[in-house]
């Protein structure tokens, strides 16, 4: 297993933040060509603005490849979400942040900013699906969604990577992090969904002195639909 600087940092942490940024202008591939993998299209719990939401970098694509390849037979990966253009960051942001404050009014500005960035990246930090090195996934088996002991994008303890969970979800989410591992991933510990490469939070957890992506602003990015729903 890769070495973690810190499993316990969000991914708001100074240290994160203090990561330099570079670009090595890989592009963007849709998930949807990796005929190896699995594509939740019915966009189901996941936001609903941005009209790619499948694509991923170039490498972080082949990467998911090998990762597909290294699972036992049976097992398919199912990409959730990628990119996130900036805009549909920020709007989540601004909309789980009024959620989270409107649940918990005893939370200071501070204090409120600080537990909305254990789940939802700040848009002005360069946030790991804006830089197309992030992926959200589940794991299917024989056709069907795997166990994993909590469910996809529910926030809550149970979505750490690390959390007690029954003996078939922990073996669901042993086999996903085993080889999404050896792909070359990051996990976020705070949510065993989600996966990247190439962002701050990988280059801090790993070592590297940059990292490969920035945000990526094009990949024919679309204007907001007033109609469109955040999930």
């Amino acid at each position: 297993m890769i070495p973690y600087a810190d499993p316990a940092a969000l991914i708001d942490d100074p240290r994160v933040l203090g990561v330099p940024i570079t670009d090595n202008g890989e592009p963007l591939i849709d998930a949807r060509t990796l005929t190896a993998l699995a594509v939740d299209q019915s966009r189901a719990d996941v936001q609903q603005l941005s009209d790619n939401p499948f694509h991923v970098r170039a490498g972080v694509a082949e990467k998911l490849t090998r990762a597909q390849a290294a699972l036992p037979d049976g097992y398919q990966l199912q990409v959730k979400e990628g990119w996130r253009p900036i805009w549909v960051q920020q709007r989540l942001w601004n909309l789980c942040l009024d959620q989270l404050q409107a649940r918990r009014p005893d939370l200071t500005p501070e204090q409120a900013r600080r537990e909305n960035a254990r789940f939802v990246a700040p848009p002005g930090t360069a946030p790991p699906h804006s830089t197309g090195g992030a992926v959200d996934l589940a794991l299917v088996h024989d056709g069907r969604t795997a166990d994993m002991g909590w469910g996809f994008n529910q926030p809550g303890d149970g979505s750490r990577t690390a959390a007690p969970v029954t003996k078939a979800a922990r073996r669901h989410r042993d086999i996903l992090t085993s080889a999404m591992d050896a792909a070359g991933f990051i996990n976020y510990p705070a949510e065993w969904w989600h996966w990247s490469h190439g962002d701050r939070y990988w280059a801090f957890q790993t070592g590297h002195g940059t990292t490969l992506y920035g945000p990526r602003l094009d990949a024919a990015r679309q204007a907001p639909n007033p109609n469109s729903q955040i999930h």
